[in-house]
């Protein structure tokens, strides 16, 4: 009896150590199909997500704006304490002419930095013409006075990537442009590649 006991959790034991070891393969073969699906998907993403060409990178399609940059005059005239006064409102009032009547998008100055020429930029919408873009800004009393002289550079962004605050803002300025305050019409073509 003892001996038939013995046998018994021997088969025991070993059915037992059968059923783990098949588990134990199951698991495996489970974790390796897991694995091997997951390197099928790890390289068709990386597939996805290859390298753009320059030509996926490159947008389609340009929205432009005029910059005008302020800059210090070489030469600028001395003024008295008064007279500055009065010129620095003139030309406040000037910059915010321009935006109340829709023909610039935003204006202000650039932080005060000792030898810095650059005073302060205006913003135009691209539609404008370049050379209606520098009467307006050359018509400012300070580069009239010789204190600032201006700088006009067409600036080219991806379509639809520079959005602004007010929906009015845009449609204000194609207002003014088709009211004829500022005439002609910039390219349509975008900027050259390089």
């Amino acid at each position: 009896a003892l001996m038939r006991a013995g046998r018994t959790r021997r088969r025991a034991a070993a059915a037992w150590l059968l059923r783990m070891t098949l588990a134990l393969g199951c698991a495996m073969s489970v974790q390796a199909a897991a694995a091997a699906d997951e390197a099928v998907a790890g390289e068709a993403e990386m597939e996805a997500k290859a390298e753009p060409t320059l030509e996926d990178a490159m947008p389609t399609a340009f929205d432009s704006y005029h910059m005008v940059f302020l800059m210090r005059a070489a030469n600028p005239p001395a003024l008295d304490a008064d007279a500055a006064s009065d010129l620095q409102r003139r030309h406040l009032l000037h910059l915010r002419d321009l935006y109340d009547r829709g023909l610039s998008l935003v204006a202000g100055p650039f932080s005060a930095e000792a030898d810095e020429p650059m005073r302060g930029i205006v913003l135009f919408p691209g539609h404008f013409s370049v050379d209606d873009v520098r009467r307006h800004a050359e018509a400012d009393p300070a580069v009239q006075a010789g204190r600032l002289r201006v700088e006009v550079r067409t600036w080219w962004t991806p379509a639809g990537q520079v959005r602004w605050p007010d929906d009015a803002l845009a449609a204000r300025s194609a207002d003014a442009a088709a009211g004829g305050d500022i005439g002609g019409a910039a390219s349509d073509d975008p900027p050259p590649r390089r």
